[in-house]
């Protein structure tokens, strides 16, 4: 089976964007993905990944870790922005949020991936030194 013929729900990279700017403190790393990480250094903070994101007008599709909080299962239909923080998968040793995503015209997968804040100031001191 395809990964687009799998359940999923849908949203918009625009809404996905919305959702990442009300992270502003919050770092990400995309593993998987040749459009964005051909973009964007990762990790990267929230504002760098929505800035990529709203340069892409195709749909993403969602495939959340079952049981969700969603009223009705994956199906194909669309969701706010706004709910996407609600269908989270923390089931990884280091709880980390993750999600599973895919492009709408593409048939492969690719994980957002909450990076972890402890490390940020790893990255920061590295980037001085490169600097």
């Amino acid at each position: 089976m395809s990964v687009l013929e799998r359940p999923h729900y849908v949203i918009k990279p625009s809404e996905l964007a919305d959702w990442l700017d009300q992270e502003p403190e919050t770092w990400w790393f995309v593993d998987g993905d040749p459009r964005l990480t051909g973009e964007v250094d990762f990790p990267c903070p929230s504002e760098e990944l929505s800035e990529a994101l709203r340069r892409y007008k195709r749909d993403l599709f969602f495939f959340p870790v079952e049981p969700s909080s969603m009223p009705s299962p994956p199906a194909g239909q669309m969701i706010e922005g706004t709910r996407f923080g609600e269908l989270v998968d923390r089931d990884n040793p280091a709880k980390r949020r993750t999600w599973l995503l895919s492009w709408s015209d593409r048939d492969d997968e690719w994980l957002l991936v909450e990076y972890p804040a402890s490390k940020i100031p790893e990255l920061q001191d590295w980037d001085d030194d490169r600097g």
